[in-house]
């Protein structure tokens, strides 16, 4: 059986909570509904291997170094059979424009609060998300309504869904033990 195709963008590879459902979910993605995974890392990090047992990993930071390196890349993702892509974090979304411009349709993934994304400089991002994603998903109601105050979007792209990490409960079904 030839499996569907998708990219999965992460801003790095870091052992942290964004980063650990990025994993999390190319695992699913992999395991449970058969995709082909390309993991497109802005930066590396100590996960990146466990991306790879799950996914074709492209470090962009180490061997994509410019823009024209990035864009070649996901054409050839394209030619080769990739039409969607999740991008993980107001930090992935400058990777929107590419993908929109070689016909990959994308959601975008938002966690953060505004106070981290102009901590981080993010404000253009963010607007590149309003401008090219073609879903932005939101952890929460709470998260959505701020972001409007950093970008408008149109309420036709939004969806606001939990987003966690998958993790089993030990005391999932013993709620007086835990």
């Amino acid at each position: 059986e030839a499996y569907k195709k998708i990219i999965y963008v992460s801003h790095d590879a870091h052992y942290h909570g964004a980063q650990m459902l990025a994993l999390n979910t190319v695992k699913v993605l992999r395991e449970q509904f058969h995709y082909d995974v390309h993991v497109l890392l802005k930066k590396g990090g100590r996960l990146e291997g466990e991306f790879r047992k799950y996914a074709t990993v492209y470090n962009l930071e180490e061997k994509y170094p410019d823009e024209v390196a990035v864009e070649s890349l996901v054409d050839r993702l394209h030619r080769e059979g990739v039409s969607v892509a999740i991008c993980n974090t107001v930090v992935s979304g400058d990777l929107l424009k590419v993908l929109s411009e070689k016909n990959i349709r994308a959601i975008s993934l938002v966690h953060e609060m505004p106070e981290l994304i102009r901590d981080y400089r993010m404000e253009d991002n963010a607007a590149l998300i309003a401008r090219y994603a073609d879903k932005a998903v939101f952890a929460a109601k709470l998260v959505m309504e701020k972001f409007r105050g950093i970008s408008a979007i149109p309420e036709d792209k939004c969806a606001i869904l939990p987003q966690g990490l998958y993790l089993k409960n030990a005391y999932r079904g013993r709620r007086e033990e835990a």
